[in-house]
């Protein structure tokens, strides 16, 4: 794993969200069965999926709001119809990491990730919160982390990382 500043940047460049940058949204949405598919269709076609839409405010900067036409979710209706533990996708990706963590504490390839972003402090960020919206040491945390995830899922070996400048982007009471 190499990180430095540019990776941060091109993470933030993306348009993802939590739960697909840290590469369990697949294994989510494989939690609702086989005929479980998002397709464009699925998709609001106001917000085109954001959930929001945004103004232009001429002088001030763009002020945002939630689509009416999808109840700020961005799926379409016959998604939302999909429940695994009572919940639609657009309810489980409004949860946080450590809420998430324990709701899918019967799937160990879930709840690893997300357990492992616990506990480099990101509990309190939802799964579907965009990348593009998090600080830096945020960025930093989230990639770490789904690099040490990676790192125990891939292989039974011990895995070594090795920081160089691991505070850059950290809040002073995270390198505490």
């Amino acid at each position: 794993v190499f990180y430095d500043e540019k990776s941060t940047e091109n993470i933030s460049a993306t348009s993802s969200n939590v739960a697909s940058f840290a590469e369990c949204f697949d294994k989510i949405k494989k939690k609702f069965g086989k005929s479980f598919k998002i397709t464009k269709n699925d998709i609001c076609k106001t917000c085109k999926g954001q959930g929001r839409n945004s103004v232009s405010m001429d002088f001030l900067g763009n002020v945002e709001y939630f689509c009416a036409d999808c109840g700020g979710t961005g799926y379409a209706p016959n998604i939302l119809e999909f429940r695994y533990k009572e919940k639609n996708i657009a309810e489980i990706l409004d949860m946080e990491i450590r809420d998430a963590a324990e709701f899918f504490e019967d799937d160990a390839s879930i709840s690893k990730i997300l357990n492992i972003l616990d506990k480099c402090g990101l509990g309190y960020i939802k799964l579907l919160q965009s990348v593009s919206s998090l600080s830096s040491g945020e960025l930093l945390r989230l990639y770490f982390g789904r690099s040490f995830a990676a790192a125990t899922e891939k292989s039974k070996e011990k895995s070594m990382f090795i920081f160089d400048e691991p505070s850059r982007g950290l809040h002073f009471a995270d390198v505490e």
